[in-house]
């Protein structure tokens, strides 16, 4: 019955979602064909934005009263990640610092790296202290304050970089965090089973369905807006501020539907005590019967950890409770957590290639004729947004096509997993030999004058750089 209840839910759910994104195409069709002169015209963006925050209340008014709040807040990240973040680079090289591409690209990179190193310390403290409720709310708030600042940059240029601290802390919370306090809520304790026992895969198929509607309605409420008025960066900043800021108010109204989820512990936690007891039992001896020394795997770079296990009293509990003793388990995720160091040396050719994708791909596009679609003039975010949908599907049929079999065997499924990281790779050196070759042919056209070139000349390397995404 709570399957069958889920699959309700999820099919009402799509259907009133395309019920509320015809509304949204439609209202904006209509007024599109009243003005003039869109690109000046303020009254007009105000009521088309009006118009799409009527089919966001309409597209939350459909969902359950415990999704709205969540829903919101996930539609407004989507909307400044495409409106803001991703043109970034444009911003600080047109309005704030007036650098060089290089410069910004670095400064671009920068923010990158530290939103990254973030996203540990978050996710840290959300699982091991406060609760994810508290983080999400906090690094949301930061987020909004930030992009207060960033509207007054220009009367006051020494706002720019505290603003942009703020974005950066702000960015870390919306992937890892706000998405596991969705996951918290996609089904309710009383819904999984007579033993309360979640069928993980369902849960985090129905997560991932949540999260990427609304992502996407979000990036798609972004691109048509840029793409109907020309809207200059502080404008766009009062939007994503006031829309962000609606969305964390309803975010807010949510919080006597929300079930406790306390804190759980954290993977970091585990590695700071194993290692912490380790170096103070290295004066021990290993016991003479290996099964208690020798824990899987069995390599003798990462035997010292091993003591880690190793009782010094005959009380091996007291010692537990006193956090120096640690147990097999814990020491063997450890273990298996320090083996997969060489292949994480291998993502940075990835992240380079996604590093590229948000900062040279962007400004390569000032090099080709703007893309006209029924009278609109896409804008680049619209190509950030392509990339992002591809992972989208090709993530789904990934997961479509493979037997159920193999996802069911564990050295099956681990192997599948490493051809996703090596096709991942491979995308990524395609990616950037396509952008390579097109910025060729560029150079060369703004020589020669021989062809007229869009930015659709940019669709290959973008959707390559899509389907890295999702492999890697």
């Amino acid at each position: 019955m709570s399957g069958e209840r889920s699959n309700y839910h999820l099919a009402s759910f799509k259907g009133n979602y395309l019920e509320a994104l015809s509304l949204a195409s439609f209202g904006l069709s209509h007024q599109s064909m009243q003005s003039g002169n869109m690109g000046s015209n303020f009254k007009v963006m105000k009521s088309s934005f009006s118009t799409f925050c009527s089919s966001i209340l309409y597209l939350l008014h459909a969902c359950k009263r415990r999704a709205r709040s969540r829903l919101s807040l996930i539609l407004s990240h989507a909307f400044v990640d495409t409106a803001v973040i991703k043109n970034f680079i444009s911003y600080i090289i047109d309005e704030w610092m007036h650098k060089s591409l290089p410069v910004a690209a670095a400064i671009v990179n920068v923010q990158e790296g530290i939103s990254t190193i973030f996203r540990l310390i978050v996710v840290h403290i959300a699982d091991a202290y406060v609760g994810r409720f508290k983080i999400v709310a906090c690094t949301t708030s930061l987020y909004i304050l930030g992009l207060v600042l960033l509207i007054f940059v220009h009367q006051s240029g020494s706002f720019g970089l505290f603003a942009s601290l703020l974005i950066t802390v702000g960015i870390a919370g919306p992937d890892p965090t706000l998405k596991a306090f969705l996951s918290d809520h996609v089904i309710k304790p009383t819904e999984a089973n007579i033993n309360n026992v979640v069928n993980e895969e369902k849960l985090e198929a129905c997560t991932n369905l949540w999260w990427r509607v609304a992502w996407s309605l979000g990036a798609a409420i972004s691109v048509i807006i840029l793409s109907l008025y020309n809207l200059n960066y502080k404008i766009v900043f009062i939007v994503s501020a006031g829309l962000m800021g609606v969305a964390y108010v309803l975010f807010w109204s949510g919080i006597f539907f929300y079930h406790p989820c306390r804190p759980t512990g954290s993977p970091l936690s585990i590695v700071y005590r194993v290692v912490t007891v380790a170096m103070l039992k290295r004066h021990l001896s290993y016991p003479t019967d290996s099964n208690e020394v020798l824990l899987f795997p069995h390599n003798p770079l990462f035997r010292f950890l091993d003591k880690a296990a190793i009782p010094e009293t005959s009380n091996p509990d007291q010692e537990r409770q006193q956090g120096r003793l640690c147990t097999k388990e814990e020491v063997n995720r450890m273990k298996k957590l320090l083996a997969l160091l060489p292949m994480w040396t291998s993502l940075l050719v990835y992240a380079l290639a996604k590093a590229t994708g948000s900062t040279f791909f962007i400004e390569q596009s000032d090099g080709f004729d703007p893309i006209e679609f029924f009278g609109l003039t896409l804008p680049i975010n619209a190509f950030s947004t392509l990339a992002s949908l591809v992972s989208f599907i090709v993530s789904y049929l990934f997961s479509a096509l493979i037997p159920k079999r193999w996802k069911e065997n564990k050295e099956k499924h681990e192997l599948v997993t490493l051809w996703r990281f090596g096709l991942g790779m491979v995308y990524s050196i395609l990616c950037c030999v396509t952008a390579s070759k097109v910025d060729e042919v560029r150079r060369w056209n703004y020589i020669h004058k021989k062809i007229k070139m869009s930015m659709l000349w940019l669709f290959p390397q973008f959707t390559l750089l899509g389907v890295e995404g999702t492999e890697a």
